[in-house]
């Protein structure tokens, strides 16, 4: 977020909860928290801040805002994960992930001996 719309969102606050409730000092300590935020998610937690606060909303409301914002992106990471995997699953189940991820599968399932084995693991080391 750029200062100017930093700036914009601590008038905001100002003018809800008054001019005395934000010093410098206290903005300051409050860009040094929030400027690597998106300017978006700023305004939306100034809204909605100034929307359901009694009292002057100070840092630990900030950082709550951010604690339920990395939760929800943790949340989106989680379920891509899971689709990603889900679909390798598929494709190994499938046989559609080729000869390497077959000899591994076979070998979990014991249909690999341990020479054959040695023999693709060997490969293996001398591809990569």
């Amino acid at each position: 977020m750029l200062q100017t719309e930093f700036t914009h969102q601590v008038d905001r606050l100002k003018s809800s909860f008054g001019e005395k409730n934000y010093p410098a000092e206290r903005i300051k300590i409050l860009w040094d928290e929030l400027r690597h935020q998106d300017a978006a998610w700023m305004n939306k937690v100034v809204t909605r801040l100034i929307g359901e606060s009694r009292f002057p909303p100070l840092l630990p409301e900030f950082r709550d805002a951010l604690a339920i914002q990395r939760e929800r992106g943790w949340n989106t990471e989680k379920q891509q994960m899971a689709r990603s995997a889900s679909e390798a699953f598929r494709m190994w189940e499938s046989g559609e992930c080729g000869m390497p991820s077959q000899t591994i599968r076979n070998r979990v399932l014991g249909l690999v001996s341990d020479e054959d084995w040695a023999a693709f693991v060997s490969v293996v080391k001398n591809i990569s």
